[in-house]
């Protein structure tokens, strides 16, 4: 039996319903995708976020397991009324739901009230890289900084809502025990998820000497050396699960 990776990690199903993301996250694997297969012509197209038809029209049945929505882009305040109506039209027959974003505060405080009549079958999950303003604009231009994800999360826990965090991809080795440790006593009891940043080279555009810069500081915070150091500060922590990639390095280095 294959053990599970990337979104089946968290979900037996996924949904989107746009092709392309304002936050244009500089290590985005749906970008790449899309670049590889055509569906883009360039990096910047990713930008703009089109809507999908036929998953706009999308009839959905009620599913063994757990959708994740979305998986390829992001809710944000320009797609918010499109992914309301999605998410209520995969909500209606039964199905519980996932929904894993950076998070835009104006964007959970609407959702929150619209889909509190289906608040059993949800579960956020909010990703948080980093605390630092100077990273996260870096490698998440147009998503919100720390304080406005932290707020979101505050959000939807005040409404009851299960939440859990994900720190993929780490994007600073230096802070990320004490910003695992945080989460999770936010998250009452909810998991908080970590994971490197995978294929870096080949996903993130290397054109200035910050580009290079950033890159290796990724890679030196990702060394297995790194994260076996990272993985024994956290072994105390039930709450905190590994993503693949950490697993894999544990698994390298005999330790479990």
């Amino acid at each position: 039996m294959k053990t599970a990776t990337g979104t089946r990690e968290w979900s037996e199903h996924s949904a989107n319903l746009f092709t392309g993301c304002s936050h244009d996250c500089r290590y985005c694997y749906a970008r790449a995708m899309a670049l590889r297969f055509k569906r883009i012509a360039r990096p910047e197209d990713w930008r703009t976020m089109k809507i999908r038809p036929k998953e706009r029209d999308r009839i959905f049945k009620r599913r063994r397991g757990v959708t994740m929505f979305p998986t390829a882009h992001d809710i944000t305040p320009e797609t918010l009324d499109a992914c309301t109506e999605h998410l209520k039209r995969l909500l209606a027959p039964g199905n519980n739901v996932l929904i894993v974003t950076k998070p835009h505060l104006f964007c959970v405080e609407h959702l929150r009230n619209v889909l509190s009549p289906w608040r059993e079958q949800i579960e956020w999950r909010f990703t948080i890289g980093a605390m630092g303003t100077a990273i996260l604009k870096y490698w998440e231009p147009g998503a919100p900084l720390f304080m406005e994800r932290y707020q979101a999360a505050l959000a939807a826990l005040g409404w009851h809502y299960p939440i859990s965090f994900s720190i993929e991809p780490l994007l600073n080795i230096h802070h990320v025990v004490s910003l695992a440790r945080d989460l999770v006593m936010i998250a009452e009891g909810g998991e908080v998820w970590i994971g490197k940043m995978n294929r870096v080279r080949r996903r993130v555009a290397i054109v200035t000497e910050e580009d290079e810069r950033r890159v290796r500081e990724i890679e030196d915070g990702q060394t297995d050396e790194k994260i076996m150091e990272l993985v024994r500060a956290l072994k105390d922590v039930p709450q905190v699960r590994w993503k693949d990639s950490i697993r894999a390095v544990v698994a390298r280095n005999a330790e479990l």
